[in-house]
């Protein structure tokens, strides 16, 4: 039930949240300007914002790593 009504009110707010997701390799777009990522691992994802520009997802409560920049540190 406390499922229900939190996806309820993500999805009446617009809000896009990414929880405890492991993504290796793609691209994520979001729907709307804001986005909440929370212990998730993004490895070689392209992220995108609404309009399609990518984004440079900073650093927070997730881990992210690009296989260029993997690749040169080691």
């Amino acid at each position: 039930m406390i499922t229900k009504l939190a996806i309820w009110w993500l999805r009446k707010r617009k809000l896009t949240v990414l929880i405890g997701h492991d993504i290796t390799g793609g691209e994520i777009k979001a729907k709307s300007n804001k986005v909440y990522l929370y212990d998730s691992n993004l490895k070689d994802v392209a992220f995108k914002d609404p309009n399609g520009i990518p984004f440079n997802v900073p650093e927070g409560k997730f881990a992210y790593k690009r296989a260029k920049e993997a690749s040169a540190n080691g």
